[in-house]
């Protein structure tokens, strides 16, 4: 009985050694990003990425969607970005936000917040990965600096 006990514990022992070796080997490094997103046709409903990183370049959309119309006061929705490469899509998480006229920083405003955090979800070819960055008004759109991670290691 004792044989068996010690036999056991040995397998189970390697076979914890074995899997936490996997998994740090499938661990991917945080991948730095840097690059400018530029609105056309009305402000931001398309969007021009151009980054450091082919995983993050292409043709966007942002959709403010749910919530109640922008015209009445004050009015809410949940801010989104779409991001379509040739491998993959990124979604943005749902930002809630709120517009309450007159008052600074109830959006993000180019003079009052020019700065704000997002993070984008990776789909198809970009499966398991997270886009963590950090935007910053422009003139004509933002720019963003942040890191591409393995979502499961984030």
């Amino acid at each position: 009985m004792r044989k068996t006990r010690t036999t056991l514990t040995i397998a189970i022992g390697i076979g914890l050694l074995v899997g936490s070796t996997v998994g740090v080997a499938a661990q991917e490094e945080a991948v730095e990003v840097t690059g400018e997103v530029r609105f056309s046709g009305s402000m931001g409903s398309i969007e021009t990425w151009a980054t450091n990183d082919p995983r993050l370049t292409g043709t966007g959309t942002w959709d403010p969607t749910e919530g109640f119309p922008m015209d009445r006061t004050p009015s809410y929705f949940l801010n989104g970005r779409f991001l379509e490469t040739d491998e993959g899509t990124w979604r943005q998480l749902p930002v809630p936000t709120v517009n309450i006229p007159g008052q600074q920083g109830s959006m993000p405003e180019r003079e009052g917040d020019p700065v704000w955090d997002m993070v984008l979800v990776g789909e198809g070819g970009y499966e398991g990965l997270v886009f963590i960055a950090q935007a910053t008004w422009v003139d004509d759109g933002f720019d963003v600096h942040g890191y591409i991670a393995d979502a499961a290691a984030s």
